[in-house]
């Protein structure tokens, strides 16, 4: 499947919302991609040609002054799944941090979202840390991958 990916524009809040299922509202939405929080986030979306909205994640940059950042919210439509548009998803975050001079990509996951746990095995991040089922949450999972270490110069 063709994809077009890139990062989310103010003009893509109302999709974002569709897609996130309203576990994102318009108002936090607007916050990260336009307001003050917009230097600790930025969220990458995919689109078929016809700019239609198949997935999206975010960056979590609230460690990239330590060389870290967060894959979060990884989301695929339902129907839209096992096209590669995760994977184009993840490979776009590892540029996006390779580029930005960061040497680490994290992310939390929970071991009932078998197929993502396989993107990301694949995708090179490796099983770091557990945290065992409480009543509230199934059990978590953190992933890392590392990079060499970069340079001193840093885009961001």
């Amino acid at each position: 499947m063709k994809l077009d990916i890139d990062f989310a524009l103010k003009k893509d809040i109302d999709d974002l919302v569709d897609i996130y299922g309203g576990s994102k509202t318009y108002q936090s939405l607007e916050l990260t991609l336009c307001g003050p929080d917009k230097r600790l986030w930025r969220y990458l979306i995919a689109r078929d040609y016809d700019g239609k909205l198949l997935g999206s994640c975010s960056i979590n940059l609230r460690f990239a002054n330590l060389g870290a950042i967060g894959l979060e919210n990884l989301l695929v439509k339902e129907e839209f799944r096992r096209n590669g548009i995760g994977t184009g998803l993840v490979e776009a975050v590892e540029k996006f941090a390779k580029e930005a001079g960061a040497y680490r990509i994290w992310l939390w996951s929970t071991e009932d979202r078998k197929p993502a746990l396989a993107l990301y095995e694949k995708r090179g991040f490796c099983l770091e840390k557990r945290r065992e089922k409480t009543e509230d949450n199934p059990n978590t999972l953190l992933y890392g991958m590392n990079f060499p270490c970069p340079s001193s110069e840093r885009a961001y």
